[in-house]
């Protein structure tokens, strides 16, 4: 009966509830998109995610020669793994599912379930030291940092979800500064090297948020006069520097061949920019938001949205602006350092990646000056991080309410239907569905099915194959064509990941493939010495035309059942006859304009109105003309680029301007040429637009011609056998 008594009583009853609530909430965000037979993400990204974890394991039972090293992109021999997260840090868990005895697809579902959870448990531990030391606001802040809108988002991109070892970092960090223990470095060093194990992205950022945490914290403690750590002995900041060479030593052999691949493959400054956060973006809700989808219908669309969705949610935003506000009105609340110093580094960071109208950011200085962070691109995800401040902040707010709630005399129940008010608004506040998903049976039969072609029994193993695209996103028929080579042990010229192979014709990454599909496999494997290649099997229906090499015989097909094709021409080669490209050609690509039959128009938004079409061209020179009308509308002073440009548009061969005088009244026709020099055979030749913001440009064609006599035959610098 005392025992009843007891649990029926205020304290009984809210004791129950965050028991309840400890429990439910975990379970109701995995809820959200766990499925028993499909797999959250589409059938690009995730799947991706799937092969490396599953390349991983193969490597660490002894199945594959390299972990850096996967045979897609064939011929390759570039650390195709390093294109992306390599997911080094994650093999634990997934190796341990695995040997376990679960496929690899269901091993990869476990794994997402354990992430999310490991998230939330992280997250809880590091809140409850955080003062105060309250279950109830660590609880709800730990489902912000877990399930929280941004997270969502990211659904698709699971490299990026597992953060686990983000709230530990700041948490040692702190210690570090408070107390004075070199332990706690050496604690918040190991934090950051496994973060970096599990994700570049998370890695680099959390060491951006945490190098301003230091500085903050320094600056604030040297003021206050209690700095633990300023009066570290000889002995003590040996072991601290130690830590850090110690760290470096452990992520030189991880990191290194990402710098080696970032030498070759950074992005350049006009990738970048459009994937920075505008002030927009804080406010863009997940797309599977339930309750906020209405705000993106009263902002401002922009480049590559779906990245741009950063908005934490009411509870999370709302929790920030009220500490901002009572900072400045309650000395008390200074008796949260470590609150103040969060609240400061988000600020700051915020700032520094933010992109200012007219494309100005501070980001540049890091992007020019900082080795290797020219690689990253979607610097947007950096909303991943900030759901750890949101967190910190939120947990603050709900235990701030419910101590001020029981401060009155006859408080009773009063902090329990408080918590029961917040558990309601964070449930709404953070619901999402219809996430994507995919299911594990037909993931199983789409490369199965490939499988069995490369299998056929009366045609020779093929040396490697390419995939064909079928109309649906290139990069389905990519990953399926990854999957099944990593199942069958036959390289694939088909490949996904977050960067590409220097040379690699963007004419493979198409979702309908061109006649000229032959002529740009030819060219990828030309540059990479394969001059003589035997038992290429393409996949699908084949639209080449019989164009291709004279020395890559035995180009076989399957699925379309048609004969073996010879390829009969170089693919450096261009006709003595101009090539008129139409807007409504799939090989023109635009990320501001809008195509429109066979015109493409651009909006008042600038960036990159037109790019591609990757072609390949021999040694000689060209002339390259776009033909438009300069619309009613356009601002005076706005400029449009011209460039021609190769290597993936790292080597500018020609450029242009163009700069109107006067606002446009009436439409007027328009014309821009160039005129450039290709000393080498070169492959994925772009010719690009750029357009500031006021432009109004109608493009109709643009054409290429020869401007002197091509002789057509193997230019004598093509790599041999």
């Amino acid at each position: 009966m005392a025992f009843v008594q007891r649990f029926l009583s205020a304290k009984g009853i809210h004791q129950g509830l965050l028991f309840l609530s400890l429990i439910t909430l975990p379970l109701f965000g995995l809820a959200n998109f766990v499925e028993p037979d499909r797999i959250p993400g589409d059938l690009g990204d995730a799947r991706f995610n799937m092969f490396v974890l599953e390349h991983g394991y193969r490597w660490l039972t002894g199945q594959e020669p390299s972990f850096w090293h996967a045979d897609f992109f064939f011929p390759t021999e570039d650390n195709t793994i390093a294109y992306s997260d390599s997911h080094i840090g994650n093999l634990p868990i997934y190796g341990a599912l695995r040997i376990l005895g679960l496929p690899y697809d269901r091993a990869f579902q476990a794994w997402i379930v354990i992430v999310f959870s490991l998230n939330f448990a992280s997250a809880l531990a590091v809140l409850l030291r955080f003062g105060p030391h309250k279950w109830e606001g660590a609880i709800t802040g730990a489902f912000v940092f877990a399930f929280g809108l941004p997270v969502m988002q990211q659904l698709g991109h699971i490299q990026l979800v597992p953060r686990y070892f983000i709230p530990p970092a700041f948490y040692f960090l702190h210690r570090f500064f408070t107390k004075g223990r070199s332990i706690d470095f050496s604690f918040a060093a190991g934090s950051v090297v496994a973060q970096f194990l599990i994700s570049i992205y998370t890695g680099v950022f959390l060491v951006f948020g945490l190098t301003i945490f230091a500085m903050i914290s320094v600056l604030s403690m040297r003021r206050s006069k209690r700095c633990p750590f300023c009066s570290l002995k000889v002995g003590r900041i040996i072991a601290l520097t130690a830590t850090i060479a110690i760290s470096g030593l452990i992520l030189l052999p991880y990191l290194y061949p990402y710098y080696k691949t970032g030498m070759t493959h950074s992005r350049s400054w006009v990738e970048v920019l459009p994937l920075l956060p505008a002030l927009t973006s804080y406010w863009l809700p997940a797309e599977t938001s339930t309750t906020w989808i209405w705000m993106k219908d009263i902002l401002p669309e922009t480049t590559a949205s779906h990245e741009h969705r950063m908005f934490l949610g009411l509870l999370p935003t709302a929790s920030t602006l009220l500490f901002m506000f009572l900072l400045r009105k309650h000395k008390k609340l200074h008796r949260y350092p470590v609150h103040r110093a969060l609240l400061l580094s988000w600020v700051l960071l915020v700032l520094l990646t933010l992109r200012w109208p007219g494309g100005l950011s501070l980001y540049v200085l890091l992007f020019n000056y900082l080795p290797g962070i020219s690689a990253l691109r979607a610097i947007t995800r950096i909303s991943l991080l900030f759901t750890f401040f949101g967190a910190v902040m939120t947990a603050w707010a709900v235990n701030r309410c419910i101590l001020l709630s029981r401060r009155h005399r006859k408080r009773g129940l009063r902090g329990t239907v408080v918590y029961v008010l917040f558990i309601a608004v964070l449930v709404t506040d953070q619901w999402t569905a219809n996430h994507a998903a995919f299911s594990i049976e037909g993931n199983r039969q789409r490369i199965e099915a490939i499988a069995t072609q490369l299998r056929e029994s009366d045609q020779p193993r093929p040396s490697s194959f390419f995939l064909i695209p079928d109309g649906q996103p290139f990069f389905y028929r990519h990953v399926d064509a990854m999957l099944a080579s990593q199942q069958t042990g036959i390289p694939t010229i088909n490949g996904y990941s977050g960067n590409i192979p220097q040379d690699y014709s963007l004419e493979l990454l198409l979702d309908d493939p061109s006649e000229h599909l032959c002529r740009a496999i030819a060219a990828w494997m030309m540059m990479n010495g394969k001059i003589r290649i035997q038992g290429i099997r393409l996949i699908g229906q084949n639209p080449c035309q019989g164009g291709g090499h004279e020395n890559m015989p035995n180009l076989h097909t399957s699925g379309d059942k048609q004969a073996s094709r010879q390829i009969t021409e170089s693919p450096f080669t261009f006709k003595n006859e101009a090539i008129v490209y139409r807007m409504d050609d799939p090989s023109i690509r635009t990320i501001v304009g809008e195509k429109k039959g066979s015109s493409l128009l651009s909006a008042t938004q600038g960036g990159v109105l037109t790019f591609g079409p990757y072609t390949s061209l021999p040694a000689g020179v060209y002339r390259i003309t776009w033909d438009g009308i300069l619309l009613q509308g356009s601002e005076a002073e706005a400029r449009i680029e011209f460039d021609v440009a190769g290597n993936m548009g790292k080597e500018t061969m020609a450029s242009a301007l163009f700069e109107s005088r006067e606002m446009q009244t009436i439409d007027v026709p328009f014309r821009k040429s160039i005129v450039f020099e290709i000393a080498r055979p070169t492959p994925n030749i772009e010719f690009r637009i750029f357009v500031q913001d006021g432009i109004r440009l109608q493009l109709n064609k643009v054409t290429l011609s020869p401007e002197n006599d091509i002789k057509l035959s193997k230019p004598e610098s093509l790599p041999q056998d």
